[in-house]
């Protein structure tokens, strides 16, 4: 799959249209929601120097859904997270050569994905690797060994070492504990050559202050559906 990458995404830079969303929910009440239309420049999946672009072409943002006291923290995110988790593009943590060796993958069955017959690819760190990597599922076409889709997710028992990385900036006196992270991609094939389609992100902390009792769930969700 990884050595046919070159065959079927595409080998010129494309432009596409995309919607975005992102939403902080927290406890139960959606405290900030965000739209967007987004102008990508999606680079060659073959030259791997050029960088993928994108700007906001239209957007708007409502924080007064429910009222938030103020802004707590900053996570690492925004609309160009949604490009850098194209795996194919930028196979990272997941599937890279030197990374490779920190993961289990194992033949989980086949599934129908859009009438695609595709292997299941399940992966997860091995125990002995005491940084945060992923578990999930890889989609890898029967007939074309294309991977059309992706979820995946922090493991559960590293969470405790993912907040460095997915929080950027935070008061001082505030505890972030991160409960979990979890990402969604998929790819649609166009004309025989396959594009990304849509991505989505899924991050839920619990938030508290020393020397204060309560404490709040955020969770913040991400997605970016490519319209064009």
């Amino acid at each position: 799959a990884l050595q046919s990458i070159p065959e079927h995404y595409s080998k010129n830079p494309v432009m596409m249209t995309s919607f975005y969303r992102e939403t902080i929910k927290q406890n139960r009440n959606f405290v900030s929601v965000s739209e967007a239309v987004l102008d990508g420049y999606k680079s060659s999946y073959i030259n791997l120097s050029d960088m993928d672009r994108v700007k906001i072409f239209k957007g708007r943002t409502s924080q007064d859904v429910k009222k938030m006291d103020t802004v707590l923290f900053t996570l690492q995110g925004g609309p160009q997270t949604m490009f850098m988790l194209d795996v194919v593009k930028n196979p990272g943590e997941l599937f890279e050569n030197d990374i490779m060796e920190y993961y289990i993958y194992q033949m989980g069955g086949i599934i129908n994905i859009d009438d695609r017959q595709a292997y299941v690819i399940t992966f997860k760190q091995y125990e002995h690797i005491d940084f945060p990597l992923y578990a999930g599922k890889i989609y890898i076409g029967v007939n074309d060994y294309a991977i059309i889709g992706a979820e995946f997710q922090i493991m559960e028992e590293n969470l405790d070492k993912a907040n460095k990385y997915l929080i950027r900036k935070k008061p001082i006196g505030m505890r972030i504990d991160v409960n979990s992270a979890n990402y969604l991609v998929s790819y649609r094939l166009i004309d025989g050559t396959w594009h990304l389609n849509y991505v989505r992100t899924e991050l839920m902390f619990t938030v508290r202050w020393k020397k204060k009792l309560f404490r709040s769930r955020f969770t913040t969700m991400t997605e970016m559906a490519v319209t064009d």
